[in-house]
């Protein structure tokens, strides 16, 4: 109870500070009302996403979009794109470089926003968002609706693929895609969303289709994926099935551990193109280098080294534990205990029945 006072007098005191943005030279000196107006409802909305992280229900930031973009799901794409549940905005200092205008209508707002430290400043990502004419005033509005007329469509059931024309798109695969993901829905008993599927080269050239120039959630790799909050996968795959499993599961369990986020993804279709029995063993061969690991430090394991995550596999091991002792009832008591108690040890005794004194033996023991 302390720490969430703690946390609420910063927020608080972040909110009366208020986010603020810092704009080129030339749009501070610019006369031009319609640039003006526009700087005025990016700050504010800037600000209510601020707000929104005490008065969590997404009630005032949509107020500041146009409304043929309010689709189910999120209404921002780049909203959540660096964290599901913190706006990308907060994250550091934006700096708007230029407004320009593509049409009678509507224009593009370029952006960069970086975090500074004791050597310099990082840059996090350079983004687009896309503002036009109402008759309510000026709107925002996300880059990929300018952008997407030059891609492909093609929708099935709970799936909308957007794809260059130069792609190779499989509308089988597609469709498998589609069956996968509605057993996941019905079987789990989780949130129907529907899902916008953005194919690309790689996940960078998925991250330009809806506004990013850069970001630091990046990859080049053909095999990778990437979900953005709550229902946008990017890949070069047709069917990243691990992406397309966060899609209900986080939407019906934001607040649960992401361990068990990616143990369950990485336990039904595995992860960087191989299954779940492949980084299995990849531990024990981890193990045998170095039997010293301590899985307790749960959170310095969680990359990537030789196309495998230890976090990722000890994620999936209580996954599948949890459902050797009590099918997906067991799961799904995982994710719902997480979202309500942040101490996954605590979690994993009271559901599973093991100690955090006996974490690391059961980890290194497990299928021995």
């Amino acid at each position: 109870m302390k720490a969430y006072f703690i946390l609420f007098y910063i927020l608080s005191v972040l909110i009366s500070n208020a986010q603020k943005i810092t704009y080129s030279s030339n749009l501070q000196r610019s006369t031009d009302k319609e640039i003006t107006e526009i700087q005025k409802v990016w700050n504010n909305y800037t600000k209510a996403c601020m707000v929104e992280l005490i008065q969590t229900k997404d009630s005032i930031s949509h107020t500041y979009w146009c409304s043929d973009t309010n689709r189910k799901g999120n209404i921002d794409f780049l909203k959540y794109s660096i964290h599901p549940t913190f706006p990308m905005y907060l994250l550091g200092d934006i700096y708007t470089y230029d407004i320009k205008k593509m049409n009678d209508s509507i224009f593009v707002l370029n952006n960069i926003l970086s975090i500074e430290d004791s050597i310099g400043k990082n840059v996090l990502s350079i983004f687009k968002v896309c503002a036009k004419k109402t008759g309510k005033g000026y709107k925002l509005f996300n880059y990929f609706d300018f952008y997407k007329s030059k891609l492909n469509n093609y929708n099935t059931e709970y799936i909308s693929y957007y794809y260059p024309c130069d792609y190779e798109f499989d509308t089988g695969v597609a469709e498998t895609t589609n069956k996968f993901y509605e057993r996941l829905i019905r079987d789990f008993k989780l949130s129907e969303n529907p899902v916008i599927y953005i194919l690309g080269e790689n996940v960078d050239h998925g991250n330009n289709f809806i506004g990013f120039d850069f970001t630091a959630k990046s990859s080049v790799l053909k095999k990778a994926g990437l979900f953005v909050f709550p229902n946008i996968i990017l890949s070069a795959q047709i069917d990243h099935y691990h992406e397309l499993i966060h899609v209900p599961f986080l939407t019906t369990f934001p607040k649960a551990n992401m361990l068990f986020h990616e143990g369950i993804a990485t336990y039904l279709a595995g992860a960087s193109g191989y299954g779940f029995e492949f980084h299995l063993n990849k531990l024990k061969i981890m193990l045998e280098k170095n039997p010293l690991i301590d899985f307790t430090k749960l959170d310095g394991l969680n990359e990537f080294v030789d196309d495998t995550n230890i976090y990722y596999t000890v994620g999936a091991i209580f996954i599948e534990y949890a459902n050797q002792i009590g099918g997906m009832g067991k799961i799904k008591s995982l994710f719902q205990a997480s979202g309500l108690n942040n101490d996954v040890f605590a979690v994993i005794e009271n559901e599973l029945g093991i100690e955090k004194v006996r974490f690391n033996d059961f980890i290194k023991q497990y299928k021995n």
